[in-house]
C-alpha cells in the first residue's frame, strides 16, 4: 500500500467541527474537520487513517504509530477506520 492515496471530491455528509481536540475516533461514513492544526501533529493511535489538507491534492494515509506534522493553516480532514489522538508536532530542522 502507497503511503498516499488520490483525494475524493465528495466526503458524504458526516461532519465533525472540532478546534481544540486532543482525542478522536472516525470510522465508516464519519470523519473529523478541524481547523486550527498548525503546527500540530495527527497520530494515528489503532486502525488506518487518512489526512487531507487545504489546498492538497493528495491524502496522507496513516497507520498505527505514524504520525503526519500539519505545516499549514486551513482545513484539515481525518478519515478512515481508527483513532487518532493530536499531539505537539515536531520541529524540522531549518536548512543551512
Amino acid at each position: 500500500m502507497s503511503d498516499f492515496a488520490i483525494k475524493l471530491t465528495t466526503f458524504g455528509r458526516h461532519e465533525t467541527q472540532q478546534n481544540t481536540p486532543s482525542l478522536g475516533t472516525v470510522k465508516g461514513d464519519n470523519f473529523a474537520t478541524f481547523t486550527d492544526l498548525e503546527g500540530m501533529s495527527v497520530r494515528c493511535t489503532t486502525g488506518n487513517l487518512w489526512v487531507t489538507l487545504q489546498n492538497d491534492v493528495m491524502d496522507h494515509v496513516l497507520r498505527v504509530g505514524q504520525s503526519l506534522t500539519i505545516p499549514v493553516t486551513g482545513k484539515v480532514i481525518v478519515g478512515g477506520k481508527g483513532c487518532y489522538s493530536i499531539e505537539p508536532g515536531k520541529r524540522l530542522p531549518l536548512a543551512s
